[in-house]
């Protein structure tokens, strides 16, 4: 599929960066996906930590849990989720 063009791409910031430097590229290969489901899906990527009390390393491991967790999902929708670390 990386080697066309996909119908949409969305970007922002990596639910796995650390300092707000990787982003994470969501690429959308399925032309009944809209842009706004596909935002919607994509907010999975994300995990809710606003009320976590873990310790900085657990929680870090279930977002990393979490991520490869709904990436699976995606690409069986023919979504590819890509993070470029450190690109600005």
């Amino acid at each position: 599929m990386l080697q066309t063009k996909p119908e949409l791409m969305i970007n922002g910031e990596s639910p796995l960066s650390v300092g707000g430097i990787d982003r994470l590229f969501v690429l959308c290969y399925d032309e009944s996906v809209s842009e706004s489901k596909l935002n919607q899906l994509s907010s999975g990527l994300y995990l809710n930590i606003s009320f976590d009390k873990s310790p900085g390393k657990e929680l870090f491991e279930r977002r990393i849990e979490n991520y490869n967790k709904v990436k699976k999902d995606l690409r069986r929708k023919k979504i590819i989720t890509l993070i470029i670390k450190g690109y600005n």
